[in-house]
C-alpha cells in the first residue's frame, strides 16, 4: 500500500542527508536508509528549504517540467513512506492563532515530531484532575501542566485526597501521594476508571518516588496492580501504603524527602501528562513507571505488567511460539518486559562479578518466587544460564500465582476424572474437599479433570499435605511443546528415583570404558572437565545410572548426591556434574534433586555392563511409551498465567495409574 503525498510536505528536522556515490544517505529519527539516483541529492538539496509545511506540492512543482515533476514526486513519496516527510496542517486550521502564539514552543516540539496539531489540541483541551496530598505538589503539578498548554482549552483543577473527588468529565487523574501513604489512593482510583478518565500515580515509596504507569480508558497498568508488584518485589514501605488503604490513618509516618527530589518527580509527571495526552512522543509510562531515587536524585524506567490479582486483567502480550527452541537469544529477549528490581515479575540478576570458568553461572533475585537468589548454570554462555534460571523462576511464580487467583479452568461435564487415590504423587490423606480442574491426557489428547490440590502442591504445604509437597513435574520453556517435554520427563525422573530410593528400580555405576562407548569427544570432554572440578578428598566423582521411563543421571561425591534428568543420559550426567562444579565454584550449596536423591546416598550400586540404558532416549513418545508399559499415565496442564503470556510457557505434569496397575 503506497503511502499518500503529503499535500504540504514538513522536513523534520533532525533528518540529517549525505550524499554518496549512489545518491543520497537520509537518516531519520529511527530510520536510516538510501535514496538511489544521481540527482537524488541535487533534488532534496533544493527542495529541503521548501519542506517546512508552509508551500504546497502544487507550489512546490509549479513551472517544472513534467520529468521533474515526476522526480519530486517520486522522491516525496519515498521520504513520507519512511517517515522523513509528513503532512503539515492548514496554517491555523488544527490549532488556532492564540493558542499558537501561547504555546508555540510546544506546538513545534510536536510538530517536530509530526504531529499535524491534533496532539496538541487533544492536550490542550483535555480536563486534568490532579489529587495530592500536599498543596505544594499540586500546585506544582498545575503550573507545570498549564505552563505547557496542558488544559488551556479544557481545564486543570487541584484537589486534595481527603476531598470528594468528582472525575466524570476528565480525561486525566493524576494521583500525587508524596507525603506517605494515602488510605483513598486505590478509592480515587477506582472511581476515576469507573468515570472513564486516564489515571496516573505519583507514589512514594521510601527513598522510591515511582511515576506511572498511565492507565487510559482502553487499558493499562492500574495502581492496584503497581502496588502488587511492589510488594512482590520485597520493598518494604509497601506495607505501610497497604495499611493505609486498609486501615485509615494508621500507616506509619515518613521522614522528608531530601532536595529537589520531590520536585523532580512532579516535573517528569507533568512531561509524561504532556506526552501522553498528545499521543505523538512516546510514553515513558505506557506499561512502565519512572522510579527516582531521592538519594541520588537518578531516574530510571522499568516495565509494569498488570497483575492478575489487580483490578484490571493483563492484556497477554504476543504468544507467537519462537520457531527454533533452541535459540537462546530470542528465548531471552522475550523477558525483557517483566525483569525489574522495583515493579518487575522478577527483580534482577546479581552475577557480573561472579566467576564464569569453567561453569557459566547466573544469579536471580526474584523475591516474588522465593526470597534466596535463584541460581543456575549453563557449559557454554552466562545468557543460558539466566535463561534457565527466568525459566525457573516462572514455573514457580506460575504456580505461586494459580495458588493466589483461582484461574485453572474447570474440568468440562464430560471430561474423564482422574480420582485424587490414582495419582503418582498422593499421599494417601483424604481430601478436605475436591475442587477438579481441566487436564489432558499426553498421549491421547482425552480431556481429564485431576484434582486442582494435586496441580498446585508445592513446599508450602508441608505441614498439611494431600499430595507430595514439591515442584515435581513443574517446567517452562520458550514453547508449549518444549514445556510439556521437560515437565514429562521431571514427573517421570521423580518416579525413577522413587522407585530406586525403595530398591525396586537398579542404581548402576558407570565405569570410563562404557563413557567411551557412548559418548562423543565433546560430551567426554565436558564430562571430564566438570568432573575434574570435584575431585576432592573422596577421590573423583561417582557416576550413576538409573534405568526407567527416562534418562536420570545421579553424581555422588564425598559431600553430595544429586540426581537429574534429560533427553539422553550424557545430557542428564552433564547437568548434574554442571550443578554441582557450578555450585563449588561460587561456594554455594546446590538444591535438592527431583524425588529427593539424598534418599540414594547410601543406597549399594552394581556395576553397569550393558550400555543400552545409557543410549535410552527421552523424547515424548518414548517416555510415554514406557510409562504406559508401566501402567501409568501423563494428565498435562498449560500453567501459563495471563502476564507471562507471549514471555514463556509453564506446564505441569501429574502422573497417574490406570485401572489394574
Amino acid at each position: 500500500m503506497s503511502t499518500p503525498l503529503p499535500h504540504r510536505p514538513r522536513l523534520r528536522q533532525d533528518t540529517v542527508v549525505l550524499e554518496t556515490p549512489e545518491g543520497v544517505f537520509v537518516r531519520g529519527a529511527g530510520d536510516s536508509f538510501l535514496v538511489r539516483g544521481a540527482g537524488a541529492y541535487r533534488y532534496l538539496s533544493a527542495l529541503s528549504p521548501h519542506l517546512n509545511g508552509s508551500t504546497t506540492l502544487e507550489e512546490i512543482t509549479a513551472g517544472l517540467p513534467e520529468a521533474h515533476v515526476d522526480a519530486v514526486r517520486s522522491l516525496l513519496s519515498r521520504l513520507a513512506a519512511r517517515g522523513v516527510v509528513f503532512d503539515a496542517p492548514e496554517p491555523g486550521g488544527v490549532v488556532g492563532e492564540e493558542l499558537r502564539e501561547r504555546f508555540e514552543a510546544q506546538v513545534s516540539l510536536l510538530e517536530h515530531h509530526g504531529d499535524d496539531g491534533r496532539g496538541f489540541l487533544r492536550l490542550a483541551e483535555a480536563r486534568v484532575v490532579v489529587v495530592s496530598d500536599t498543596a505544594r505538589g499540586g500546585s506544582e503539578l498545575a503550573d507545570a501542566l498549564a505552563a505547557n498548554g496542558v488544559g488551556a482549552a479544557g481545564e486543570v483543577a487541584v484537589r486534595s485526597f481527603a476531598d470528594g473527588v468528582d472525575a466524570s468529565g476528565a480525561d486525566l487523574v493524576c494521583l500525587l501521594a508524596v507525603d506517605g501513604p494515602q488510605p483513598r489512593l486505590l478509592e480515587h482510583a477506582r472511581a476515576a476508571r469507573t468515570a472513564g478518565a486516564a489515571v496516573l500515580p505519583l507514589l512514594r515509596v521510601g527513598h522510591r518516588l515511582v511515576v506511572g504507569p498511565w492507565q487510559g480508558p482502553d487499558g493499562g497498568v492500574d495502581v492496584c496492580s503497581l502496588l502488587l508488584r511492589l510488594s512482590d518485589n520485597a520493598v518494604p514501605e509497601v506495607l505501610g501504603m497497604w495499611q493505609a488503604v486498609g486501615a485509615g490513618v494508621a500507616a506509619p509516618a515518613l521522614p522528608p524527602l531530601p532536595g529537589a527530589a520531590a520536585s523532580m518527580a512532579v516535573a517528569i509527571m507533568g512531561f509524561e501528562v504532556f506526552k501522553s495526552l498528545s499521543g505523538v512522543l512516546a510514553s515513558d509510562v505506557a506499561d512502565r513507571a519512572v522510579v527516582v531515587d531521592s538519594r541520588f536524585l537518578t531516574a530510571r524506567g522499568e516495565p509494569v505488567v498488570a497483575h492478575p490479582a489487580g483490578d484490571a486483567a493483563p492484556t497477554p502480550r504476543d504468544a507467537t511460539a519462537v520457531e527454533d527452541p533452541t535459540d537462546v537469544e530470542d528465548a531471552y529477549t522475550r523477558f525483557e518486559g517483566v525483569v525489574a528490581e522495583t515493579t518487575g515479575i522478577m527483580g534482577r540478576f546479581d552475577d557480573d562479578a561472579l566467576p564464569q570458568i569453567p561453569v557459566k553461572v547466573s544469579v536471580l533475585h526474584a523475591p516474588a518466587v522465593r526470597p534466596e537468589p535463584i541460581a543456575a548454570f549453563a557449559s557454554d554462555t552466562v545468557m543460558r544460564a539466566r535463561l534457565t534460571a527466568l525459566e525457573a523462576a516462572s514455573a514457580e511464580y506460575a504456580l505461586g500465582v494459580h495458588r493466589r487467583c483461582a484461574l485453572l479452568p474447570g474440568a468440562a461435564g464430560d471430561a474423564r476424572s482422574v480420582e485424587a487415590r490414582l495419582l503418582e504423587t498422593w499421599l494417601g490423606t483424604a481430601l478436605p474437599e475436591s475442587r477438579p480442574v481441566a487436564a489432558r491426557d499426553m498421549a491421547d489428547g482425552t480431556a481429564l479433570a485431576v484434582e486442582g490440590a494435586a496441580v498446585l502442591a508445592g513446599p508450602w504445604d508441608r505441614d498439611a499435605a494431600c499430595f507430595e509437597p514439591a515442584l515435581t513435574g513443574l517446567a517452562a520453556a520458550p514453547t508449549a511443546r518444549e514445556a510439556a517435554e521437560r515437565a514429562l520427563r521431571d514427573a517421570a525422573a521423580a518416579r525413577v528415583l522413587a522407585l530406586a530410593a525403595r530398591g525396586r528400580a537398579p542404581l548402576l555405576a558407570v565405569g570410563p570404558d562404557l563413557l567411551d562407548k557412548v559418548l562423543d569427544g565433546a560430551e567426554r570432554a565436558r564430562l571430564a572437565m566438570f568432573a575434574a572440578e570435584l575431585d576432592g578428598p573422596g577421590g573423583a566423582p561417582e557416576l550413576l545410572a538409573v534405568p526407567g521411563a527416562v534418562p536420570v543421571a545421579v553424581v555422588r561425591t564425598a559431600r553430595r548426591t544429586l540426581a537429574r534428568h534429560g533427553a539422553t543420559w550424557a545430557e542428564a550426567a552433564e547437568t548434574a556434574l554442571r550443578e554441582l562444579a557450578g555450585h563449588r565454584q561460587v561456594a554455594a550449596e546446590p538444591g535438592e534433586a527431583p524425588g529427593g536423591a539424598s534418599d540414594l546416598t547410601g543406597v549399594p550400586a552394581a556395576t553397569l555392563d550393558d550400555p543400552s540404558p545409557l543410549r535410552t532416549a527421552g523424547g515424548t513418545e518414548q517416555v510415554l511409551a514406557r510409562l504406559a508399559a508401566d501402567g501409568r499415565r501423563a494428565a498435562l496442564l498449560d500453567l501459563t498465567p495471563p502476564d507471562l503470556a507471549g514471555v514463556t510457557h509453564v506446564a505441569r505434569v501429574l502422573l497417574y495409574r490406570t485401572a489394574g496397575s
